[in-house]
């Protein structure tokens, strides 16, 4: 029995209904269709193919994704008064492999009383039009009951909070909470 699916819109592909019983007369029609569409591009060679873009972003050039590697300046900074901080450390990695961005940063500041408001990491190398999860593997001197610390990645900037171990709720870590403190945290995302 053929298949009785609404075969694929490009090639005619077979698809079957779960009642479906193929018959190898079905796969081989299937192969004979992707041959004959692959023999049309045959004569394609990597200079067809030279930029492709996503978003309006170079993904592909020359036959190669691109990739891209270098530093970014972490800021620590409050919603509402972003402070001027004094910095031990301020340190950010990141690698792009088309459109994925993968970065890591370490900051260590004395805290600036002036910071105020929900506090973000800005200067991020890209933005992103996702909200995406950042892990943070260490950080000292915050002065929360906090269980978890954890961030997203919005816009560009690295949103932090974290889990209550009381009630279990997710809050933004505000100025209040933090005080001369060491972050090194990490994240992956869509850049914009």
């Amino acid at each position: 029995m053929s298949s009785t699916g609404t075969p694929t819109p490009h090639l005619g592909l077979n698809q079957w209904l779960p009642n479906d019983k193929p018959e190898r007369v079905d796969f081989d029609s299937d192969n004979l269709k992707i041959d004959a569409a692959l023999k049309s591009m045959a004569h394609l060679t990597s200079a067809d193919f030279t930029v492709l873009k996503r978003g309006g972003n170079t993904v592909w050039d020359a036959g190669n994704f691109v990739v891209e590697s270098g530093t970014w300046t972490p800021k620590l900074e409050g919603a509402t008064t972003a402070g001027e901080h004094a910095y031990k450390q301020q340190v950010g990695y990141y690698t792009r492999i088309g459109n994925f961005v993968t970065l890591r940063c370490y900051i260590s500041i004395t805290k600036d009383a002036a910071m105020d408001g929900a506090v973000r990491i800005t200067g991020l190398p890209y933005s992103t039009s996702h909200f995406t999860p950042a892990s943070f593997s260490y950080v000292h001197y915050m002065g929360t009951n906090a269980a978890t610390i954890t961030g997203f990645v919005e816009g560009s900037r690295i949103n932090l909070g974290y889990q209550s171990i009381t009630t279990g709720n997710y809050s933004s870590i505000t100025s209040s909470l933090i005080g001369n403190a060491v972050l090194m945290c990490s994240a992956t995302y869509i850049k914009s």
